[in-house]
């Protein structure tokens, strides 16, 4: 599953090795967008189900790539509940072996685009995001596929935890691939990731989301915050800032 095309391996030497290699020169920043729907005006005694869309932006100085991503950890605080346990599971070992997945179990997707190289050499790598729940809701199953220039096919799972006591309720943990880190040789470039965590499902007659709010008013806020890692070119990097509720 974890292949890549010797033709796209020619094609990424071909269009990067002759550029200069370096990616980030000085701080790679991430750009937080976040918002979840729907809209919930009156406060009630039941959650409603619910949807994030989380969108990252990354870039370096000057008009520079970012630097390669080893790791991100993302915090989300009080006022939403996950229902990992609720859902049927996936995991990234049954991914691999070409099992299916339980259909209830996708919970999520997106898209991205990674680079090869610095501009305007670049080689860019459009890439399709599924998420699926993890064994007993501990964790998320990150999927990430491509096809041009390198065919790229690659499952991993985020574990998921809640944490106690501070600002924050909830903690995802992503672990970045070493396959997705260097392509044919080559430091990989995330460039934006934007995804949607939303899924319901009947449980004893009753509709249940993976994620379910009690509230969340028109413009109102709730902080998020996001620490990032890199492979080298960076410093990391920390953001605070607030998921917006409505679209």
């Amino acid at each position: 599953m974890r292949r890549i095309a010797l033709c796209a391996a020619m094609a990424l030497l071909t269009a990067c090795c002759f550029a200069n290699p370096a990616l980030a020169d000085g701080q790679t920043t991430v750009e937080i967008d976040s918002h979840v729907t729907p809209v919930i005006r009156a406060f009630t005694p039941k959650t409603t189900s619910s949807t994030l869309a989380l969108n990252l932006t990354l870039a370096g100085e000057n008009g520079t790539s970012a630097a390669t991503l080893r790791r991100a950890v993302l915090k989300f605080t009080y006022g939403a509940k996950v229902n990992g346990n609720l859902f049927p599971s996936c995991t990234a070992e049954k991914i691999r072996n070409h099992e299916p997945c339980p259909k209830a179990s996708k919970i999520g997707s997106g898209t991205g685009l990674g680079t090869v190289g610095d501009p305007p050499n670049a080689a860019e790598e459009p890439i399709v995001i599924t998420l699926y729940n993890g064994p007993k809701g501990k964790s998320v199953v990150f999927r990430i596929q491509g096809d041009q220039p390198a065919v790229i096919d690659v499952p991993f799972e985020a574990p998921l935890k809640t944490l106690s006591g501070g600002s924050y309720n909830f903690q995802l943990t992503v672990e970045v691939p070493e396959i997705l880190q260097r392509i044919a040789g080559l430091p990989i470039s995330l460039k934006y990731l934007n995804v949607k965590v939303g899924a319901s499902r009947k449980v004893k007659g009753i509709k249940r989301g993976w994620i379910e709010t009690l509230i969340c008013p028109p413009k109102a806020l709730v902080p998020i915050s996001g620490d990032f890692d890199f492979v080298e070119g960076s410093a990391p990097f920390h953001i605070d800032t607030y998921i917006h509720c409505g679209a």
